[in-house]
C-alpha cells in the first residue's frame, strides 16, 4: 500500500516537519553568509565596510552571526577594544569565550587564561574594561 503523503506530491506527511527543522538548523548559516557576502562585496572589503553595521550585527539574535562580526571587527584596530569589550558581556558563553580567547591570543600574559580574564571582566566596569583592553589590545 502507498505511503500516505500530506501533499499529495509522493512526500512523506514527516517532511514537513523535517523540512522545518532543516529551515531552524539553517538560519544561522544564512545570517553568516548574509554577512560575509555584504564584506566581500563591499567597495575595498573589509576596509571599507562600514563599521557601525557590523558593531550592529553584534546584537543579532544568532551567536554566530555575533561570532563573524567580531572576527571581523577585531581586524579593524579602530573597532577592536569596543568589539571585545560589547563581546565579553555577550548573553551566550561561546561568544564570551571567544571574545576572551582572541584578547589572550594578542598577550595577555603567557600565564594568563580565559578563567582569569572571564574574572578580570566581572570586577570591572565597562569603562575600565574599554581602559584594560586598550592597555593589553595592540593599536
Amino acid at each position: 500500500m502507498p505511503e500516505s503523503t500530506a501533499r499529495g506530491d509522493g512526500v512523506p506527511a514527516e517532511a514537513p516537519e523535517a523540512d522545518h527543522i532543516q529551515s531552524i538548523l539553517d538560519r544561522p548559516r544564512l545570517g553568516v553568509d548574509a554577512l560575509e557576502e555584504e564584506i566581500r562585496e563591499a567597495p575595498g572589503g573589509i576596509e571599507s565596510t562600514n563599521v557601525m553595521r557590523l558593531f550592529d550585527r553584534l546584537r543579532d539574535p544568532e551567536p554566530s552571526v555575533r561570532l563573524t562580526a567580531l572576527q571581523w571587527l577585531v581586524g579593524r584596530p579602530e573597532a577592536r577594544v569596543d568589539a571585545l569589550a560589547a563581546t565579553l558581556h555577550d548573553p551566550d558563553p561561546t561568544v564570551r569565550m571567544v571574545a576572551a580567547e582572541l584578547i589572550l591570543g594578542f598577550g595577555m600574559g603567557e600565564d594568563a587564561t580565559v578563567d582569569d580574564l572571564v574574572v578580570t571582566v566581572e570586577k570591572t566596569d565597562p569603562e575600565g574594561l574599554r581602559q584594560l583592553l586598550t592597555r593589553m589590545l595592540p593599536p
